[in-house]
């Protein structure tokens, strides 16, 4: 039987320790360069770091065109300011969303929930469509998302921005002027974090982008304390 990644994983991380950052290794170069390998603890997210970049890779989950970024170490180290506002503010924004249910490929069906802000809001089940049955309750009206530049970007942390506030208008749940699902972050001249309750998108203008989902924060955050130390 073959030792895989995800058995090196489950080895070094054990099955019940959280998200945590695993040195997968260390590239040596002839001319003294190094380059190490870093995944968090389900190996969802990876990086590569060396003495000036840090590169992120998403290895499962929402994959864009790109699906990495590169950042020098300065920008990374605002980029987790970023994504520790957004963990601090998240949980203030509503969320309407599409849930798979079923099985993919037969009788797959979709789930419609809306959540209200708060910490410890609950999902409220709106219908469903799809799969083997009748429908069953509502759906989104399905307005797209207004995203509203704000007149003078708000400072939340140091070289980290609220440019524009993300606002889905016209449903049946939530306020009737409309429920505040997300923002955008300005991080550096062309960088920017695209923010919601459960996901983020961080980018350059150039479109090299990498999604990140809730608790990547966390692996964010201990590689900027890893390479601190370094």
């Amino acid at each position: 039987m073959g030792f895989g990644f995800e058995d090196a994983l489950d080895a070094v991380v054990g099955a019940n320790s959280g998200p945590c950052l695993v040195t997968l290794g260390t590239a040596c170069r002839e001319d003294g360069s190094r380059t190490t390998g870093f995944s968090d603890s389900n190996g969802r997210l990876r990086a590569t770091a060396n003495g000036t970049k840090v590169r992120l890779v998403r290895s499962l989950g929402v994959l864009s065109s790109g699906a990495n970024l590169t950042l020098s170490h300065a920008e990374f180290a605002t980029f987790a300011d970023a994504c520790r506002v957004w963990e601090q503010q998240r949980n203030d924004w509503a969320e309407f969303a599409h849930v798979p249910a079923g099985c993919p490929g037969f009788a797959m069906s979709y789930r419609f929930e809306y959540r209200p802000p708060g910490a410890n809001s609950k999902s409220v089940d709106i219908g469903r469509r799809g799969g083997m049955g009748p429908p069953r309750g509502d759906t989104f009206v399905g307005k797209p998302e207004e995203t509203v530049a704000l007149d003078v970007p708000v400072e939340v942390a140091d070289g980290v921005h609220v440019v524009a506030e993300i606002w889905q208008r016209g449903e049946r749940y939530g306020p009737v002027e409309g429920s505040l699902v997300g923002v955008r972050y300005q991080f550096g001249p062309d960088l920017f974090l695209q923010a919601r309750r459960c996901s983020a998108r961080a980018y350059r203008t150039d479109r090299s982008d990498v999604f990140l989902e809730r608790r990547d924060e966390v692996f964010v955050r201990l590689l900027v304390g890893r390479l601190t130390q370094a």
